[in-house]
């Protein structure tokens, strides 16, 4: 790296895994000059904490608090100038963002920088379904994780305070819409709660609740196809045995207060539509014009530029990253985005190095679903594993890749006392939006 009097600026898009392995990977390498000012590293990302998403489900379910899945970005960023705010718009040719500061009004501040990396992930999507931003529950936000814990818990308590049998069962008619891994997890985990809740709801023990998985494929998990049919197979029979009317080929319509219209003409009444049904990006403005997918994801090189940048560098849910072996996209996970960022700091460090770039060589571990306490479907290096097995190397994978080891040892601590403390049946107070 060679001298001069201004630092060499790395702003990083996004408080996820992209960036936070990216800034790691940089670190590590250039470890003398960011600790000299000589490179310095500005995260910008809206919340101050980074959420392990694949906790929700459990979260959900009150297994795990809150609190325990979020870690802290500052302490995973230490040397790096973290500015708590979003992107409103990126000028390629000046090298400049724009960022709008996080409770400050309009407030914001330009930043110039040598290299730019957008890992700002992906939102819920709507896909245009009449009513479904308006009625549907989605998850990806920690504030609609517990609004819609909340809302479970009072229909709970709700229905446990009727006498009539079927306004009883009316009340728990809840549909979950989706059929990955986002979804099967959700269904699975209300499932489980409502059988748990039994005991501390002695009036729902002879309820009838209604719990609905629309999917429009013809398999759950399609992601294990079609290696891994057995594991789609698996993942049904669960759903079922918990008394799950599963619906394939079917698709939601339309979403109502009073319920969903699906696809094969039918009503299905109930407070709780719940949508998994997939990811929807939102293109920073000023970046429009880059290589882009059909469903929107910035397209890369083997180095992790976006398509014709040399210095705009891109991962995770955010892009299109060609896996080295089957030549198709990589998967939109967690582990996917902490390689790609791995991978892009440490291309970033090298360029400012003038060494050469590695290109993105990961072939990837496996995929993991839980249809509850004991009732996993996993596939590790092309090897598939059910049931206790499963579901434990799920735990333990999930436990070893959270970016925050304190709070790492929270969550060994919540799954070590379950057996003695079970789960939490209180309502947390949240923001109550399904957004």
């Amino acid at each position: 790296m060679s001298k001069s009097t201004q630092p060499v600026r790395v702003v990083m898009l996004g408080g996820g895994y992209v960036s936070i392995m990216a800034y790691r990977a940089l670190a590590q390498r250039l470890k003398r000059e960011v600790r000299s000012g000589q490179v310095e590293v500005v995260v910008v990302a809206p919340d101050s904490q980074h959420i392990f998403h694949g906790w929700a489900s459990e979260v959900l379910g009150g297994i795990i608090p809150a609190p325990h899945y979020m870690s802290p970005l500052r302490p995973l960023l230490k040397r790096a100038r973290f500015i708590c705010g979003r992107a409103l718009a990126v000028d390629l040719e000046q090298q400049t963002v724009l960022v709008a500061l996080t409770g400050l009004g309009d407030y914001q501040e330009q930043l110039s920088y040598d290299h730019l990396l957008i890992g700002t992930g992906s939102y819920d999507q709507s896909n245009g379904l009449p009513g479904l931003s308006e009625h549907a529950w989605r998850l990806k936000q920690i504030s609609s994780t517990m609004a819609l814990r909340n809302h479970l818990l009072r229909l709970f308590d709700q229905a446990d305070s009727l006498s009539n049998a079927e306004e009883r069962d009316a009340l728990l008619s809840i549909v979950v819409a989706g059929g990955g891994f986002s979804g099967v997890e959700i269904c699975a985990t209300i499932a489980e709660m409502l059988q748990v809740a039994k005991g501390h709801y002695p009036g729902l023990q002879t309820h009838k609740a209604h719990l609905v998985m629309v999917h429009s494929g013809q398999a759950l998990l399609p992601q294990y196809l079609p290696e891994f049919k057995g594991l789609t197979e698996y993942a049904k029979q669960q759903l079922l045995d918990y008394g799950v009317d599963v619906r394939f080929e079917t698709r939601l319509t339309e979403v109502t207060s009073d319920g969903a219209h699906l696809s094969d003409g039918s009503f299905i009444p109930s407070q709780t539509v719940i949508s998994t049904i997939g990811q929807t990006l939102i293109p920073i403005p000023g970046t429009e014009h880059l290589a882009r997918t059909g469903d929107g994801r910035l397209q890369t090189d083997a180095y992790l530029h976006t398509l014709g940048q040399t210095n705009v560098w891109t991962g995770g849910d955010t892009a299109s990253v060609i896996h080295p072996r089957s030549q198709r996209p990589c998967p939109a996970n967690a582990l996917w985005a902490m390689k790609h960022g791995e991978q892009a700091g440490d291309n970033i460090a090298r360029t400012i190095q003038a060494q050469p770039l590695r290109p993105f060589t990961y072939p990837g571990l496996g995929q993991a679903a839980s249809m509850g306490i004991g009732k996993g479907a996993v596939e590790l290096y092309g090897i598939p594993f059910t049931g206790w097995v499963g579901w434990t190397m799920r735990v333990v994978f999930f436990l070893i890749y959270m970016p925050s080891r304190v709070q790492a040892a929270r969550v060994a601590f919540n799954w070590l006392t379950l057996p003695f403390f079970g789960r939490h049946f209180v309502q947390l107070r949240s923001p109550e939006t399904r957004k």
